[in-house]
């Protein structure tokens, strides 16, 4: 069973500044603090990159220190504001250990250096240190001594535990060496300085005595412990600068960088010298933490596990042929920098390269309490947080837009001017309401009504844009225009919290205070006596929410755990929600269908509702604290997006739920059918219907468009599926069909382009850069060079290497342009070129790209490219290629083979007419589209992977692309409008009819069946519609009947006969399958079984000779299975299909899967050898291909069993079917909603799948790998999972 509810986008929160060591690392990994949780990033050998793989979120209060046990990679330690000290195991994803109940706050924590013991030393206020050893829970005191000022930070030696430094709030710093005491040394002044409190400490890592200290007033110093001594005092470039981290660089000795609050400077600076090597600008905001990792010992060569096929190496592993030169010594060290910033930004540095390798712009620090969609742009969504900040993102990439400056403080409320007046109106803590025009980037409007009051929400009228209502806890609600003239000021009784316009009368508004009370307001009116008083809560009430789509109905949520839905002309109540075991936070009606509410609460809990009978139809826990804000958008309505006091945003799609309708029409069943009236909806038991503004639009321009089945497939699928990517995935395929360019969005050439585009939107970006440029002469100049610079790569990227060097000249860089010029003409330039690309490519230097390409080395350029994960680039290099707008090689004479770049494509003939070259250029496209789309897979993205495809015209592969991740409906729309024959088609209609029939809805399983799987003829004696029929567990003789009926087979009793005369025969398969679908179903399984193991008996079987038949058991009806009376041919049945579809999995290189299905086999295997030790599976030759496929390496070649197994196995010819499963949202860890896999023991990120008992749970992808070859449920019941 999936989830209605699936998490599709998560903003992750920035690093906490309140705190000391908030980022720490161990080898290649490393972990960040937010407030409420621990993010935890690892790095992926196989694309080489990093991703975000857990999340821990076990403190209920602010965390307050973090460490990384340096013996053993796969723990780290965090103390919290709870009182409690938690151990995490990076490996488990999960807390293994706490120390509870502390008597105090724990203020800095840190691994003993031991591999002996796993002991934790930590303190508070003035000590004294403790100790707690993880594996007794024995806890001690290191030092009982207390000290005379606060203890802001300590570090143990890194190789020895009796000689650690604890730093002081009053700047000093305290050394025990071997028992030997020393406290209070080394000062920063004879004269205290006020706020001047040690921030950071690291120990040298080659030296036992040298130690870095910084001080947050005074700077950073390097001390000799042993000799109490300062060796050097590093000069900042002002007495104003000041120093909060410092890290020494693993790669080069001796060398140290420091970060400061101010401002994004990076300092590299030598121990031995006062003044830094380099200073980097790398934002403006400045450093929370900075940690440098270890250095990646890269072979340039991705990891091959033994349990994948060997494959060639992709263009980016590739050995470069050229000849190595002698690399000189660094200017800069190789090292990677973690970076967070003030701003919520996170990033990785690469030093050396002098770029990020990925960066996060900005994030909140703290609980984001609103969330809200640009009324007229449902990509845009604003936020409000408790760190003083609104920041608008983009819903497509989840990256800022915009964010104000911070210095309002506290930010409760949010409300967008309607239609695109750009502005938004806030709520603050102590300064009123402002008006944010985010297009300005500047506040327009105050409004203190309500004086130094919080403000607890405002609310911007949609229907009047004049009209602005804010709450407080002065018990007010005030309405005012926006030119500052007061309209109303409605008195409560009590603090007000939450206040509404309604969707359908411009002059109603609701309020809810802290009287428990709900009121609506009738503005137009001069009484101030509310309109409708609503009494039913128990305690205040703190949002109201008005519903969309019916006049009269609204909701309340309450301190009382509950949500209340009223009818406000009558004042009564029609439904009570009980669910919540906390106060009731945000709420949201859909905008389509007019039941659905969905609410988060303080219990750390999502709820979505059918407020008609108050069924909770699903609850989700990934939010790590306190949902406040959630928020949807009537032109994406089964998207929404929540906010927390865990500090993230994100974002869910409900496309499960609403996946009966989309269903409906693929079955080609009328748009008109599955849209209804909003009232009728609202009934009880009524059919799921769309009622909202979106729908009905959707079918009047359908109607004027004659209900084209292009048209209607692309907007019900942009509909249902909640993701704005599909736009330009549709796009594409427009391209595909030949359409014309106008028929494009405006928002596709700022996405994914299909190769005739590729190089000429390239083109006029640059060309927009250049000219937004001239047109802005006295615009800060660096800005312009920068911008500059971007046009001038893009033209070398396109072949305009003429231009390329025009611009540079423009900067002034005289010497590289000149470099460049001569390319084109010498072969003493271009060999000369070559050598010093190759020599730039093993400095790593980016330089090395403009070589490549003006000495026509393009496979190289593409390639180099690609190592560095440039994908996108990559491909207009190779598109660019392609088209001939690339320089040639230099022949021998020394020219360009008769050929200029100057010259353009136009006369390039004598060149690119050669069909050699096309081919090669063209296999260096689809190579490039192969390996990107692959990472767009492999990062849960699949409409991006598909939509990659089809920039080169690859259908077949976008189809396959989309069956593997799941996204079976928008796989057949596809399919149908580019009208192939795609085997991927016919792979996906069958399981979504399988998922039909789990619903019940047999007919349009049939219709889908009979529209898109062309292997169903008259003439055929078994195909999906037989198989359908014989699945079919409905227990009325007169709907089985029905059900043959419509998919034109012949009655039960007809295959009684037909099984009969085919076994009189000799025909057993064909009797075996007549069986199954006659009312004799268990005589078709005891002859399966007995086929199988007839097959089985034979030493050399494959699983080719097996699958047919194996695939025919498969459709046995379930309740035949689940009989008593059944359970030994159960068990032979379930350990046939589990050790084939162990097999299976080896092929299809779902390797995750293959160890359960081995147990799975085993554990069922042993049940069936107690009974019939004649059966020919033997428990012991699992035993020995489980310990084979678990104990082999990675590293290590196939052993004999292994061999035999995929000697067995064969080679899997379908390409859809080939691969891992990763849907989207497989990759987003949760914070506190944690499922262990029944089949894996892994903790479960993105959706879960629960099996048929309700408790047992698999991921989703696992779930998806797992039906694939095995339809059985792990359970052993006999019952099957449909997970598509």
């Amino acid at each position: 069973m999936a989830k209605t509810i699936r998490q599709t986008g998560l903003v992750a929160a920035g690093c906490q500044p309140w705190n000391l060591n908030m980022v720490t690392g161990h080898g290649p990994s490393f972990a960040y603090c937010s407030t409420m949780a621990v993010y935890i990033y690892e790095y992926d050998e196989t694309y080489g990159e990093y991703q975000l793989t857990s999340i821990n979120a076990t403190h209920s209060k602010t965390i307050t220190s973090i460490s990384w046990n340096t013996m053993n990679p796969d723990l780290f330690v965090t103390s919290g504001s709870d009182a409690q000290i938690c151990v995490w195991d990076v490996k488990k994803r999960k807390c293994i250990k706490s120390l509870d109940k502390l008597s105090y706050v724990p203020k800095c924590i840190c691994w003993l250096p031991s591999n002996k013991t796993q002991s934790v030393g930590y303190t508070w206020g003035r000590g004294p240190i403790s100790l707690w050893d993880t594996a007794t829970d024995r806890t001690s005191t290191l030092d009982s001594t207390n000290f005379s000022s606060d203890i802001s930070i300590f570090r143990f030696h890194h190789s020895d535990a009796s000689n650690f430094v604890v730093g002081h709030a009053d700047g000093s710093l305290s050394f025990f060496r071997s028992g030997i005491r020393n406290k209070h040394a080394l000062k920063a002044s004879d004269e205290p300085i006020e706020d001047n409190a040690v921030v950071a400490l690291a120990w040298d890592p080659l030296s036992h005595d040298y130690l870095l200290v910084s001080r947050k007033q005074t700077g950073t110093q390097l001390v000799d412990v042993k000799s109490c001594c300062v060796i050097t005092t590093f000069s900042l470039p002002s007495k104003m600068v000041s120093t909060t981290t410092i890290s020494w660089i693993d790669s080069a000795p001796g060398n140290v960088f420091n970060g400061r609050w101010e401002s994004g400077v990076l300092r590299l600076w030598s121990a031995s010298q006062s003044t830094p090597l380099q200073s980097i600008s790398l934002k403006s905001t400045g450093f929370s933490c900075l940690h440098a990792l270890a250095t990646l010992q890269t072979t340039g060569t991705a990891k091959i596990s033994k349990k994948q096929n060997q494959n060639p190496p992709p263009i980016r592993d590739r050995v470069h042929s050229s000849t190595t030169m002698a690399t000189l010594p660094h200017s800069v060290p190789p090292a990677r920098v973690v970076c967070t910033f003030t701003d919520g930004g996170i990033g990785l540095y690469n030093l050396q390269l002098r770029k990020w390798e990925f960066l996060r712009e900005q994030g909140h620090i703290e609980t984001i309490f609103d969330c809200k969609f640009k009324p007229d742009n449902p990509r845009l969504i604003a936020t409000a947080s408790f760190d003083g900040t609104v920041k608008v993102w983009s819903v497509d990439n989840l990256t800022t837009t915009n964010s104000t400056v911070g210095n309002e403080g506290v930010i409760y409320s949010i409300a967008w001017a309607p239609g695109d007046l750009n502005c938004i109106a806030c709520g603050t803590r102590k300064r009123g309401v402002f008006v944010w025009d985010f297009d300005k980037s500047k506040i327009i409007r105050r409004f203190k009504e309500h004086g130094t009051s919080t403000v607890f929400c405002v609310a911007w009228n949609q229907r009047d844009s004049h009209r602005l209502a804010s709450c407080s806890e002065d018990g007010a609600c005030i309405i005012r225009r926006l030119d500052g003239e007061l309209q109303k000021k409605y008195r409560h009784p009590d603090s007000t919290f939450g206040c509404e316009w309604s969707y359908h009368d411009k002059d109603f508004v609701a309020t809810g205070c802290n009287d428990g009370v709900a009121r609506v307001w009738d503005v137009s009116k001069p009484s101030t006596d509310p309109r409708h008083v609503l009494r039913g809560h128990t305690a205040k009430v703190f949002h109201v929410r008005w519903n969309p789509l019916i006049r009269n109905i609204l909701c309340s949520g309450s301190d009382d755990k509950t949500i209340r839905v009223w009818d406000i002309t009558t004042e009564t109540c029609l439904s009570v929600l009980f669910g919540h075991i906390s106060n009731v936070r945000g709420l949201a009606w859909n905008y389509e269908v007019p039941y659905l509410l969905a609410s988060g609460s303080w219990d750390s809990s999502l709820k979505l509702w059918d407020a008609r009978s108050g069924t909770c139809i699903e609850t989700v826990t990934d939010h790590g604290a306190d949902v406040y804000g959630l928020a949807t958008h009537p032109l994406n309505p089964f998207l929404f997006a929540s906010s927390s006091r865990d500090s993230t945003l994100r974002m869910w799609s409900l496309a499960p739920f609403t996946e009966v309708l989309f269903l409906r029409i693929l079955a080609d069943e009328t748009p008109s059918s599955i849209v209804g009236v909003a009232e009728e909806a609202m009934k009880k038991d009524a059919p799921l219907k769309l009622s909202g503004a979106m729908s009905k639009q959707l079918l009047v321009q359908l109607n004027e468009r004659k209900n084209n089945d292009w048209i209607k497939l692309r907007w019900f699928s942009e509909l249902f599926c909640s993701s704005h990517r599909l736009e330009n995935f549709w796009d594409l395929v427009c391209v595909v069909r030949g359409q014309r360019d106008s028929s494009l969005s405006k928002s596709y050439k700022h996405g994914i382009l299909h190769m005739k585009h590729l190089t000429k939107y390239t083109a006029s970006t640059a060309q927009e850069i250049e000219h937004s440029v001239a047109h802005k002469s006295g615009a800060n100049f660096r800005q312009n060079e920068k911008a500059l610079m971007r046009a001038a790569d893009l033209h070398l990227k396109l072949g305009n290497i003429k231009r390329h060097c025009e611009i540079l000249i423009q900067l002034n860089q005289w010497e590289r342009a000149i470099s460049l010029a001569p390319a084109v003409s010498t072969n003493f330039w271009a060999e000369l070129s070559k050598k010093y690309a190759a020599f730039l490519e093993e400095e790593n230097n980016k330089d090395a790209i403009k070589y490549y390409i003006s000495a026509g080395q393009l496979s190289d350029a593409v390639r180099f490219l690609t190592s560095q994960n440039e994908l996108q680039d990559a491909l207009v290099v190779a598109q660019s290629s392609n088209e001939g707008s690339m320089p040639p090689s230099v022949g021998e004479d020394g020219d360009c083979n008769g050929v200029s770049p100057e010259q353009g494509v136009e006369n390039s003939d004598s060149y690119y007419d050669s069909s050699t070259h096309f081919e090669y250029f063209s296999s260096l496209v689809t190579q490039c589209c192969s390996e990107l789309a692959d990472r767009y897979y492999h990062n849960a993205q699949p409409f991006q992977a598909a939509s990659i495809y089809l920039t080169n015209n690859d259908a077949n592969s976008a189809v396959d692309c989309l069956v593997k991740a799941n996204k079976l409906a928008v796989c057949i729309c596809l399919a149908r409008n580019l009208k192939g024959d795609f085997h991927g088609a016919k792979v996906a209609a069958r399981w979504m009819a399988q998922k039909c029939e789990t619903m019940g809805l047999y007919d349009i399983a049939i219709k889908l069946l009979q529209s898109f799987d062309s292997e169903i003829t008259p003439d055929t004696r078994w195909s999906s519609l037989h198989a359908l029929c014989a699945r079919c567990d409905v227990t009325d003789e007169n709907k089985r009947s029905e059900i043959y009926k419509l998919a034109g087979l012949p009655s039960a009793s007809e295959f009684t006969n037909q099984a009969m005369a085919e076994e009189s025969r000799g025909s057993t398969t064909s009797a075996m399958q007549c069986y199954l679908l006659s009312d004799q179903p268990k005589t078709g399984l005891e002859m399966a079984v007995q086929l199988l193991a007839n097959k089985l008996n034979n030493s050399s079987w494959t699983v080719d000779d097996i699958l047919e038949d194996l695939e025919c058991c498969f459709y046995v009806r379930s309740c035949v299975l689940k009989e008593q009376s059944n359970k030994h041919l159960r068990a032979k049945l379930l350990t046939i299909s589990a050790y084939i579809g162990a097999h299976l999995a080896i092929r299809r290189d779902y390797t995750d899967i293959v160890k359960p299905l081995l147990q799975h086999a085993k554990s069922m295997c042993d049940l069936t050898h107690s009974n019939d030790p004649t059966f020919p599976i033997n428990p012991s030759a699992i035993q020995d291909e489980l310990h084979a496929w678990v104990t082999t390496s990675d590293d290590v070649i196939d052993n004999e069993v292994i061999a035999r197994m995929r000697s067995r196995a064969g080679e899997e010819s379908s390409t859809c079917l080939k691969g891992a499963t990763v849907v989207d949202g497989s990759n987003l860890p949760s914070h506190s909603d944690i499922h262990v896999s029944t089949i894996s023991q892994k903790q479960i990120a993105g959706a879960p799948f629960y099996l048929e008992d309700g408790r047992s749970v698999l991921s989703l992808n696992e779930a998806l790998m797992w039906a694939k070859v095995n339809q059985f449920s792990p359970t052993g019941s006999g019952a099957r999972i449909c997970p598509f």
